[in-house]
């Protein structure tokens, strides 16, 4: 099967599902793509996973990749040794799975890579899962939790923002949170408080500077 082909596919494998699905591949994801050269990127993302997910198709491979937005350039020697050593361990526990450096900042970047000669919707399931888990564990090993979690706070906020400015109402966005996101209402309803205080905030002090320039 061409690359081309293989694009198609893992579209429709990703496009069509539904949010109750167990399996990762069973999701409905948002899908983009960009091409460089001969090479098919696609950008799967979906509320419940915390960071997208990049598809990448050539040369005979698949590679599925994740930016964990851990710059490890900055770093001073000793910290940076004490990651490259973390890492090393982890790409000799897990199977399937690896991780590598990219990116001008040298970023930690998780990896699955599949080859494209036989490859069913379960295996890229069980690649996507694996992706997944790996990146957790590298997470983890590496004391990054806590920034883990205000960064899929940070994309979660970013996706009410998005929803609220394009007119959803509040009962439209609570949806997406309990339906897609998987909250509690309860929790939902709590971060849309949350929200809707800090937006009439900052719209009372926009008010606020108004009326002083015009005063």
């Amino acid at each position: 099967m061409k690359s081309e082909d293989w694009v198609k596919k893992i579209h429709s494998w990703l496009e069509i599902g539904k949010d109750t699905s167990r399996e990762l591949v069973g999701l409905p994801w948002e899908v983009k793509e960009e091409r460089m050269g001969e090479t098919t990127i696609i950008v799967a993302q979906h509320p419940k996973v915390a960071f997208p997910i990049y598809i990448k198709i050539g040369g005979g491979f698949i590679s599925l990749f994740i930016d964990l937005g851990i710059e490890t350039d900055a770093m001073d020697v000793k910290d940076r040794m004490k990651i490259y050593k973390a890492l090393l361990k982890i790409n000799g526990q897990l199977n399937l799975f690896k991780v590598a450096l990219g990116g001008e900042e040298e970023n930690v970047i998780s990896m699955v890579d599949l080859n494209m000669t036989s490859l069913s919707k379960e295996e890229f399931n069980d690649a996507l899962t694996a992706l997944l888990i790996g990146s957790h564990t590298v997470i983890s090993a590496l004391g990054y939790s806590e920034e883990f979690q205000k960064a899929l706070m940070q994309r979660l906020l970013g996706m009410i923002s998005e929803r609220l400015s394009r007119g959803d109402s509040i009962e439209d966005v609570k949806n997406f949170l309990v339906n897609k996101v998987g909250m509690g209402e309860e929790e939902a309803d709590e971060l849309l408080k949350d929200i809707k205080e800090t937006i009439e905030k900052k719209e009372g002090e926009e008010r606020e500077r108004t009326s002083h320039y015009i005063s």
